[in-house]
């Protein structure tokens, strides 16, 4: 257990409000909550003469000054899921990867009826006095928890996928790698994705390993002639799960697997993947008018999660792109780009990067736009000449922060445009 008669807290955000609070609930003496961003390192000076730990918001980067200091003297520097861990009696399932992590998340707490919980949903340390020693629950796990972890255990660790994202943060893929496989370091169980390179070369040391697979028969959970097996039993067919897509299909697998291992029952597994239907701005369909339907997928804010888009649509599509940038290379997106994409309007702070790798892919009709306003009103009269049916795709393969506070105020907005053109028939 660690001393909090004292402690910094870095960030003042939900994560770093509920850490305060779990604190001062434990009895902790004095919280000092700190925006680095605001904040210099002269300002808190006299505070580490007694400050006992540190711990920091998953926003906040591991090498901020405060947190250097902090090392440099002797004090521990943990996340709050590290701080929260520490006074959790529950069962938890940890969920980690590049791309669906809040879905396998969200469905994992479908399955056991609970709530998602760390990066997507509520901070843990709001929960860890709510729930008792016998209730399971499924926290996403991001790489910026992962860098302030010691003891954290999970029963059941996940890793969907490796693909380069958060490079800004952490300079290469190799540095991002090694992060996400920390989730392991103390896990009862491992479950890996056998259909990701790297994923399937990682070998967790300590925890009990399980894979699952869309291509190969594995230990775990696996496709086979429209079915999927947990163990070579067979479980439920692929036809009764009702979000569509390969990728969707691997997350039943990593949400069923980490369940079952968790000791979740079969039945309740089996309700549950039968009945859950996804989660808000991941391909959500608003609704449509004159042929043109909207779909909102803002959580998309890495290439990778855009391409997973592209391949699940099923009509011509207009495509909204750009935001903040994370570091990310988008030669491979339009690589990848299908003819479903009928044309793509570029917006936000990025806008002239994809541009670039629009044109050197050969992409012709795209259209640059300075706000998402802008770039909303351009894709619709895209839409309104193509042939119908035809849809709009927010998938914007970036991070929010040029116009927005996060990608579910992004995705609201689009909402909130679509709905307007819907009702009104038009911008």
């Amino acid at each position: 257990m660690y001393d909090i008669s004292k402690t910094l807290i870095l960030g003042s955000g939900a994560s770093g409000q509920a850490a305060a609070e779990l604190i001062r609930k434990k009895g902790g003496d004095a919280v000092i909550i700190s925006d680095t961003r605001a904040l210099t390192l002269e300002e808190f000076v006299e505070i580490f003469e007694s400050v006992t730990l540190t711990v920091i918001s998953p926003g906040i980067p591991y090498d901020t000054p405060l947190s250097v200091f902090s090392r440099q003297i002797g004090v521990d520097v943990i996340s709050e899921l590290e701080f929260a861990y520490s006074y959790c009696p529950s069962k938890i399932i940890g969920i980690t990867g590049t791309n669906g992590k809040s879905t396998v998340t969200a469905w994992c707490a479908h399955i056991l009826n609970t709530e998602p919980l760390g990066n997507f949903g509520t901070p843990l340390s709001q929960k860890v006095d709510f729930y008792g020693g016998g209730v399971i629950l499924p926290v996403e796990v991001s790489s910026f928890m992962l860098e302030g972890v010691k003891e954290f255990a999970p029963q059941v660790a996940v890793l969907l996928n490796i693909t380069p994202d958060h490079l800004d943060r952490h300079g290469d893929i190799k540095t991002y790698a090694a992060l996400k496989s920390r989730i392991f370091a103390r896990a009862g169980f491992a479950v890996l994705n056998y259909d990701c390179p790297i994923v399937k070369n990682m070998k967790p040391e300590s925890a009990d390993t399980y894979y699952f697979s869309l291509k190969e028969k594995v230990r775990g959970a696996y496709v086979s002639n429209g079915d999927i097996f947990w163990k070579e039993e067979r479980f439920i067919t692929v036809a009764e799960i009702k979000l569509k897509g390969a990728h969707n299909l691997s997350n039943a697998l990593a949400a069923a697997s980490a369940c079952l291992l968790a000791g979740a029952s079969k039945d309740a597994v089996v309700g549950g993947l039968k009945t859950f239907t996804g989660i808000p701005h991941r391909f959500q369909t608003v609704g449509g008018r004159g042929g043109i339907t909207f779909i909102n997928d803002s959580k998309a804010t890495n290439p990778e999660s855009t391409i997973t888009a592209i391949n699940t649509l099923d009509t011509t599509a207009v495509l909204i792109l750009g935001g903040s940038g994370k570091g990310s290379d988008f030669s491979g997106l339009f690589a990848a780009m299908r003819p479903e994409v009928a044309a793509t309007v570029i917006t936000g702070a990025t806008a002239q990067n994809i541009a670039v790798a629009a044109e050197s892919a050969g992409c012709k009709n795209t259209v640059i736009t300075k706000t998402f306003a802008e770039a909303f009103a351009a894709a619709a009269a895209k839409a309104q000449k193509l042939p119908k049916p035809c849809a709009i795709l927010l998938s914007p393969a970036c991070a929010s922060f040029d116009e927005f506070k996060n990608f579910e105020e992004r995705g609201d907005y689009f909402c909130a445009l679509a709905k307007r053109y819907i009702e009104n028939g038009g911008i």
